[in-house]
């Protein structure tokens, strides 16, 4: 009888472990060259032009991924594509620029939801970019960046005047 109750008690125990979730609402966040990364702000800005800019930044470093439109679809990085991705960081007078505007760099951005309603969109990327005309000692300059696994969540979109006369 002893064994009985042992086993409904521990069977009860294990039964009423509580699991956490926590949910990522809204979020912009990677791998960068296989490390986490999460920005602590990000927006996007949707000009006159339907031209969307997706903003996220950590700390001193920045991420733009810039496209031409807000339709849902596939969009592709690459030299010459008129949608790009620009990783910047600054610290410590160590000033990085990458771009997938450059030879040999590549990459998508996937536009998945536009909530028209909400104003948000959400979505996932994946580039290769280079980096460019920068400032720092060869030895410590770091030629390209990659992120994998990169999402869009929920972002808010603000309307901005188109700069173009």
């Amino acid at each position: 009888m002893k064994k009985y109750l042992l086993t409904v008690t521990l069977l009860f125990l294990l039964a009423s472990c509580e699991q956490n979730i926590k949910f990522n609402n809204p979020a912009f966040q990677g791998l960068k060259d296989k490390q986490f990364w999460r920005a602590t702000n990000f927006n996007a800005t949707l000009n006159d032009s339907e031209e969307l800019v997706i903003e996220g930044s950590l700390g001193y470093e920045k991420m733009q991924l810039n496209l031409n439109s807000i339709e849902l679809g596939t969009y592709v990085l690459g030299e010459g594509a008129a949608v790009f991705a620009e990783f910047s960081t600054s610290e410590k007078e160590k000033e990085m620029f990458y771009t997938t505007a450059a030879a040999l760099a590549s990459g998508k951005i996937v536009i998945t939801n536009y909530d028209l309603v909400q104003q948000t969109i959400s979505g996932t990327f994946i580039f290769y970019a280079l980096a460019q005309n920068i400032d720092v000692p060869e030895e410590a300059k770091a030629v390209h960046l990659q992120f994998t696994e990169g999402v869009f969540y929920k972002v808010p979109i603000s309307k901005a005047a188109d700069n173009q006369n």
